[in-house]
């Protein structure tokens, strides 16, 4: 990796070392570059290794420009799993240690600002929303330490008298789940819906007397 570079890790590291703004100390606007460096090269579709997102956050400054807290960095794998560059989303997924989540059916994507809907059989991401038992969930954050998808649904929005939501967005409830536990509530086969008690779907989802077929990758 460190003697023959990708072409995305090629690409995101000529800004870095090559930025005008960066010679003259302006931090914010090599900052930004930075951030578009990444998201172009994520959105050309250009291959990234398995390693790519690691050597890129240890050598071009990708601390600086990812985001903070829990969901630091997200904004790259959200744009990776919408754009469809699987690479990408690879070599994310090895830098965080995470866990494939996948949902069966449609998946709503909002990454990078740019909406992408009716896949299904597709990586989950931050700011997605999909059905789930009648629900709609929409996806906050991961645990990667604990091997878990964060999501949650929202109260309905007021509406003012032309109709258009006031207000902001409150937490109906919040769901975490594990692979297994996704797998089993998009699985059709395990009886009525009951988003609700997650381990009562995975019970029947796991029962060998069911007829249920998990998703596998």
């Amino acid at each position: 990796m460190e003697n023959k570079l990708s072409p995305a890790a090629q690409f995101v590291s000529i800004v870095c070392d090559f930025s005008g703004h960066r010679k003259r100390g302006a931090e914010s606007q090599f900052d930004g570059c930075q951030q578009d460096a990444l998201f172009l090269a994520i959105r050309a579709h250009l291959p990234f290794e398995i390693d790519d997102m690691e050597w890129i956050r240890r050598n071009c400054r990708f601390t600086w420009h990812a985001g903070n807290g829990d969901n630091w960095g997200e904004m790259y794998y959200s744009a990776s799993c919408a754009i469809g560059n699987g690479s990408a989303a690879r070599s994310f997924e090895k830098m965080k240690g995470r866990k494939l989540f996948i949902w069966k059916w449609e998946v709503n994507h909002h990454g990078a600002g740019r909406g992408t809907s009716g896949r299904v059989n597709d990586r989950l991401s931050v700011g997605d929303t999909f059905r789930c038992r009648g629900k709609l969930l929409t996806v906050t954050s991961f645990d990667d330490k604990n091997a878990k998808i964060i999501c949650c649904t929202y109260k309905p929005q007021e509406r003012d008298g032309r109709g258009y939501t006031i207000g902001t967005l409150k937490v109906e409830r919040v769901y975490k789940l594990n692979i297994k536990e996704l797998r089993a509530l998009a699985d059709p086969s395990v009886g009525a819906p009951d988003l609700d008690n997650v381990k009562k779907v995975v019970s029947k989802a796991t029962n060998p007397a069911s007829s249920n077929r998990v998703l596998s990758k």
